[in-house]
């Protein structure tokens, strides 16, 4: 996929968001919902494999000038998905939920140059 100059975030972040759903069908989990809204928020995937349901907040940055995508995600963000989580287990029947955090980092031209999955975050 290109990266071109003065990308739209967006943009990024849909790579990014591509990047964490190819890895969890190879884990052998279905896409449940993908930017599934909430009154806190949205939440950019969510899967589910056996009982385990996966809340993945993804993060992607072409640079890592100013911090790695995962320090982006602070107390209060991680609190907001932690509502959403708690709104999507009212509506529909899970028994193990855990939140994820998936970093991503592209080269200039929209490769991914590095990524990282971290399992069961909370503040």
């Amino acid at each position: 996929m290109e990266c071109k100059p003065y990308m739209h975030n967006q943009n990024i972040g849909r790579i990014g968001e591509k990047r964490a759903e190819e890895y969890y069908i190879k884990q052998g989990f279905k896409v449940l919902f993908r930017n599934f809204r909430t009154p806190f928020g949205e939440i950019d995937l969510i899967v589910s494999r056996n009982n385990l349901t996966v809340f993945v907040e993804v993060k992607c940055r072409i640079s890592t000038n100013f911090g790695y995508p995962e320090e982006y995600i602070n107390k209060r963000k991680l609190n907001k998905i932690k509502k959403g989580v708690q709104f999507y287990a009212l509506k529909n029947e899970s028994r193990d939920l855990r939140i994820d955090v998936v970093s991503v980092i592209l080269s200039a031209d929209g490769e991914v140059k590095d990524w990282q999955v971290y399992e069961n975050v909370y503040a």
